[in-house]
């Protein structure tokens, strides 16, 4: 430029934008590198698990050993996903078509060990026990086990109460105390964080509103473009 101050301007915003670069770069560096050895463990442990499922168990080793299963996965859905939204304009997966309702029976039956020793229940009520929906699986995993999760870990004592209407699921958490009011809302975490990370990412729509009690309400909808003919109607053509 022609003058001295741009210049100055012009060298100070190109310095800013190679410190940037260079931050960029190590952010992937380090995504990839953490990618090769998180899933070492990962991979060893699914393979013991594997071995010990093979051998005789009492209930007590049995009910530990579908515990460290769950958390494994868990571990491996979470890397999987924070690696994906390192990444830009990378899809996390083909679509496939599940049975939505049984998908979320499936998530509360793998969760439901959070409400033990709690004065907590959970009630899922779907509209159609059939509905089919064509999506990502471990992105659709991850976002309806942690709002289930979420649910469940911020309830000392209540109800959950879970609803599908179509494509859209709402958890909520009712907080019962000894004098029926909770005035603290309760904390979102990573759970929603990623929640949200990955609704903003695949365009999905997700509100979550605190709630009088002390509790949330999540209103999940990953789009109405997304479902498909129902069981019924597809053994009918």
């Amino acid at each position: 430029f022609g003058f001295e101050e741009l210049n100055d301007v012009a060298h100070e915003l190109h310095r800013s934008v190679d410190e940037i670069d260079r931050f960029v770069a190590r952010e992937r560096e380090f995504l990839r590198q953490a990618s090769h050895e998180l899933r070492t463990p990962v991979t060893i442990v699914s393979g013991n698990v594997e071995l010990l499922e093979k051998s005789p168990l009492n209930q007590t080793q049995a009910r530990v050993l579908a515990r460290i299963k769950r958390a494994n996965r868990n571990m491996q859905q979470l890397l999987e996903t924070l690696l994906w939204l390192g990444r830009e304009n990378t899809p996390l997966s083909e679509t496939e078509t599940l049975n939505f309702p049984a998908f979320i029976e499936q998530e509360i039956s793998d969760l439901s060990y959070l409400m033990e020793g709690k004065h907590v229940t959970c009630s899922f009520t779907p509209d159609h026990p059939d509905t089919l929906i064509a999506v990502s699986r471990p992105a659709l995993m991850i976002v309806v086990s942690n709002l289930i999760r979420n649910a469940f870990q911020h309830t000392p004592k209540g109800q959950v109460t879970i609803t599908l209407t179509g494509s859209e699921i709402r958890v909520e958490n009712t907080i019962s105390t000894c004098n029926g009011q909770c005035t603290t809302p309760q904390g979102e975490g990573i759970g929603l964080h990623l929640v949200r990370r990955i609704c903003e990412r695949l365009d999905w729509d997700c509100t979550p509103t605190h709630l009088a009690n002390g509790g949330m309400s999540v209103t999940f909808d990953p789009g109405a473009d997304k479902l498909v003919q129902s069981v019924v109607e597809l053994a009918g053509e």
